[in-house]
């Protein structure tokens, strides 16, 4: 069974970035969170499943709803496509 909230680690290996970035990632989500949801519980350095899924791994035509927006999915899309051509690169060399 896996956890209610995903922590830093995971999230370095789904987006493939740095601890630093992840926790950025997380305190970003949390906020968003706790401002289109007023009366959830925020536990620091996690962040809801639940909402890291709809964030981050709807697919193209749903709803993810609350504050989490098509802004913070093209910021999410763009650093994902940057990692992937600075991973290519890499290859290449």
């Amino acid at each position: 069974m896996s956890s209610k909230f995903v922590t830093a680690k995971e999230i370095m290996e789904d987006m493939e970035v740095s601890r630093s970035k992840a926790y950025e990632i997380i305190r970003d989500m949390n906020d968003r969170l706790k401002k289109s949801h007023p009366e959830v519980f925020i536990i620091s350095g996690r962040v809801s499943r639940d909402w890291y899924n709809r964030c981050i791994f709807f697919h193209p035509g749903d709803d993810p709803g609350g504050d989490c927006n098509d802004i913070w999915m093209e910021k999410c899309r763009r650093e994902l496509k940057l990692l992937a051509e600075m991973k290519g690169r890499k290859e290449q060399k």
